[in-house]
């Protein structure tokens, strides 16, 4: 795996990053299981979706191409839920491409995979400082997420909130 430097976006939600996480043992208290996390390449700026099934991530990205309309690649593991099935023939509809990593290969999605660790420690945290059950694991990932939004940022230099919205 190269470790040299590499190309980013220069505008803001024209290539995400994206994982699922889970399946969390302990559901939320409305049956969620999983989350997506979406990446901006550009700004790492971190949405997070709960879900309470794998197959519901094709709603989540339905609702983010609507959203933003200059996205043309979505860079993923080698999940089924990216690669084939609705998700797929709906981005190739929409004109984005789904760019999947080699199988069995998490470095080459490093950037959501390291944002879902960061997610998941800095909830752990949040959770145990105020000393809440860890069904709440749902709302302290989204939590962090608007933490880690309104942090500086090394690689980008800059807040990812003030980058994407100015």
């Amino acid at each position: 795996m190269s470790k040299g430097p590499r190309i980013r976006e220069h505008l803001p939600m024209r290539m995400v990053h994206t994982d699922i996480c889970g399946s969390i043992d302990l559901p939320t208290r409305e049956g969620k299981k999983y989350f997506v996390t979406i990446v901006d390449d550009f700004s790492r700026f971190c949405e997070v979706h709960l879900l309470k099934h794998k197959s519901d991530i094709l709603e989540v990205f339905e609702l983010f191409i609507k959203q933003n309309p200059d996205l043309y690649k979505i860079r993923c593991d080698n999940a089924k839920e990216y690669v084939s099935g609705e998700l797929a023939r709906y981005c190739k509809k929409s004109g984005v491409m789904i760019d999947p990593a080699l199988p069995y290969s998490p470095p080459l999605n490093d950037v959501a995979e390291r944002a879902n660790r960061y997610l998941l420690e800095k909830a752990r945290a949040l959770i145990y400082e105020a000393k809440l059950p860890k069904s709440y694991w749902g709302y302290a990932v989204q939590a962090a997420a608007y933490l880690k939004n309104r942090i500086p940022n090394q690689i980008v230099g800059n807040l990812p909130f003030e980058l994407k919205y100015g």
